[in-house]
């Protein structure tokens, strides 16, 4: 029965604990040490020209600050990486792309939709140096969005905009720069700021004072009140890798993660559609598609994520276990998965509740827009610019 359960997607959990340091939901306070964050402090003036106005966010490899710009008097974001990440390799990753896709001249219509980098900059401070990116400053991302919802469910009119614009991002990375994002979820997708909200532009002193605290919580900019019309950037390429030369093989938020990655066999820009399926999922109910747990009260393994994967779409590809360097710990010579019951008889249709279709032809062309990503075997998923064809994304349902 706890298994059962277990095949249930999971809620969203949030917390909005921000009432002071030790309960501020923020990043790890301890890393602000040698080699960790840099200390940033409201008036901070970085590269001679952006001075810091407000916190919007942070990551686990960095913070993020809306500067002014004080040549120009435009807004921007300016991200700074922790001083261990700004070194040669791993972040480097991050910059070298976010360079190439700001100078290679592309007229894809996905590129729009990428946050781009307009300039970049190295800063040293007391914990080291730190590698600095400015981008075009946006909105919330679609997690904060969905916590202002009910049930979290952004209705699918919305929806429809955001998969339409994120697999135009995807196919302008796979196709254009041969690049793999690899940590696509809601976090990972921002809105475009409303420039008629007022506060997005009078929250800027035309003095700001210098601020002796450095450690505060983030107040990201209003979105677009309207919503009927929404513009999303896919954004944080820090673990991205190339389509011939991987950063790392561990990759995706766990709950997340392609079949392949957790069988630790080879990926490629496939992962990126399995990844964004299960976001479109969770954006439109609610809930995470796989929780990868044995029970509501249970933790993550990822014995029972392949569980979760075999209930709702059956036996896994021989071909991929073969493939797979972590097949046989999770599944004997048959295919079986090892002490786990087998479950089946699940549907996608079974697991779908928003009330904002408009019919119920518009959920079933739902339903098979998602298999097309959701699909075990990697090399029969729909590539983005196939799935841009898909009748859920072009029809006019009434």
């Amino acid at each position: 029965m706890n298994f059962l359960k277990s095949l249930l997607p999971a809620t969203r959990r949030i917390s909005n604990s921000r009432s002071h340091i030790s309960k501020l939901s923020e990043e790890p306070y301890q890393k602000y040490s040698s080699g960790g964050y840099h200390p940033t402090r409201l008036g901070d003036v970085f590269d001679e020209k952006y001075q810091v106005v407000r916190k919007l966010g942070y990551g686990q490899y960095s913070t993020v600050w809306l500067a002014q710009d004080i040549k120009t008097n435009g807004v921007v974001a300016l991200k700074i990486l922790q001083a261990d990440f700004s070194v040669d390799g791993m972040r480097n990753y991050e910059l070298e792309m976010l360079r190439f896709m700001k100078n290679d001249g592309s007229t894809h219509p996905g590129k729009r939709h990428i946050l781009s980098l307009c300039d970049d900059f190295q800063h040293h401070g007391p914990h080291g140096d730190h590698i600095c990116l400015v981008h075009e400053a946006t909105g919330p991302d679609l997690a904060k969005y969905q916590r202002r919802l009910p049930e979290a469910q952004i209705p699918v009119p919305t929806v429809r905009q955001i998969a339409k614009q994120l697999l135009l991002a995807l196919d302008y990375l796979h196709r254009s720069c041969s690049i793999i994002h690899t940590d696509i979820k809601p976090g990972n997708i921002l809105i475009e700021m409303d420039e008629n909200e007022p506060i997005a532009l009078r929250a800027l002193p035309s003095d700001v004072s210098k601020s002796s605290e450095f450690y505060m919580a983030s107040k990201p900019l209003p979105m677009n009140s309207d919503v009927s019309t929404i513009n999303v950037f896919l954004a944080d390429f820090g673990t991205a890798s190339w389509v011939d030369r991987h950063l790392t093989e561990f990759i995706q938020p766990r709950c997340l993660r392609a079949p392949e990655v957790i069988l630790e066999a080879k990926w490629d820009a496939s992962t990126d559609i399995w990844n964004a399926g299960c976001v479109i999922y969770e954006l439109l109910t609610g809930k995470y598609l796989f929780d990868g747990c044995p029970s509501a009260a249970g933790s993550y393994a990822p014995e029972h994520h392949l569980s979760q994967m075999v209930a709702l779409f059956g036996h896994f590809p021989i071909d991929l276990l073969n493939r797979g360097q972590a097949s046989e710990k999770y599944f004997d010579s048959e295919g079986n998965l090892k002490g786990i019951p087998a479950m089946s008889g699940f549907s996608l249709g079974g697991f779908i509740e928003n009330g904002s279709f408009h019919s119920i032809q518009e959920k079933e062309d739902f339903i098979q827009f998602l298999q097309s990503m959701l699909v075990l075997a990697p090399e029969e998923r729909k590539p983005a610019h196939l799935l841009l064809e898909e009748s859920w994304l072009n029809k006019e349902y009434r």
